[in-house]
C-alpha cells in the first residue's frame, strides 16, 4: 500500500502498545484522507482551472496539486480531532471595531506606517481585515474553555484618510 509522506509526518506516532485493530483503523483513516484529498484535487482540475493549465505541464502540475490537497486534508483531519475549539473572527464579526496597538489579538498590516504613529492610530476605525483573527479555546486536556489563546493575530488596515 502506498502511503503519503505528508500523512506520516502529520499523524501522531503509534505507541508501542497499539493493538492490531487500532493499526488497521489508522491505515483505513489514512486511506480515506488520501482519497478525499485526491477527489478534491480532481474536482479542482476538472473545474475552471483546467483552462489555465497548459497540457504539457499538466502531469507535473497534477501530482503537485494532489500533494497539496492531501496535505490540506490531513491537516483538516488533525484539526477536527483536537480537543480545543477554534474561532475565526473577521471584521464582520467585530464591526464596528477600533484599533488598540496594545491588544495582542490584532496587528497592523505591514503597509500601515504604525511606528511613530501609535497614539494617532489608537482608536482608529478598522476598515479592512487582511487576515482574520484565529483564537483557540481550551487545552488538549479538555480544560479552560473560557480562556482564549491567539493562534494567529488578525491583520488590520485603516481608511487611507486615517492611516
Amino acid at each position: 500500500m502506498w502511503r503519503s509522506d505528508t500523512l506520516r509526518l502529520l499523524m501522531p506516532e503509534l505507541r508501542y502498545d497499539t493493538s492490531d485493530a487500532e493499526k488497521e483503523m489508522r491505515i483505513n483513516t489514512e486511506r480515506l484522507i488520501m482519497r478525499i484529498g485526491e477527489q478534491q484535487a480532481s474536482c479542482f482540475l476538472a473545474g475552471p482551472a483546467q483552462y489555465l493549465i497548459k497540457s504539457e505541464a499538466k502531469t507535473d502540475f497534477t501530482s503537485k496539486l494532489k500533494k497539496i490537497f492531501n496535505e490540506a486534508a490531513s491537516i483538516s483531519y488533525l484539526l477536527s480531532t483536537q480537543r480545543t475549539v477554534m474561532r475565526c473572527r473577521s471584521l464582520h464579526d467585530l464591526a464596528p471595531f477600533t484599533f488598540n496597538g496594545d491588544c495582542p489579538q490584532y496587528t497592523p498590516d505591514n503597509l500601515v506606517r504604525y511606528e511613530g504613529q501609535e497614539e494617532r492610530l489608537k482608536g482608529s476605525t478598522v476598515t479592512l481585515m487582511v487576515h482574520p483573527l484565529l483564537e483557540v479555546y481550551g487545552t488538549d486536556e479538555a480544560e479552560d474553555y473560557s480562556k482564549s489563546r491567539v493562534w494567529a493575530p488578525g491583520v488590520v488596515w485603516f481608511d487611507n484618510g486615517e492611516a
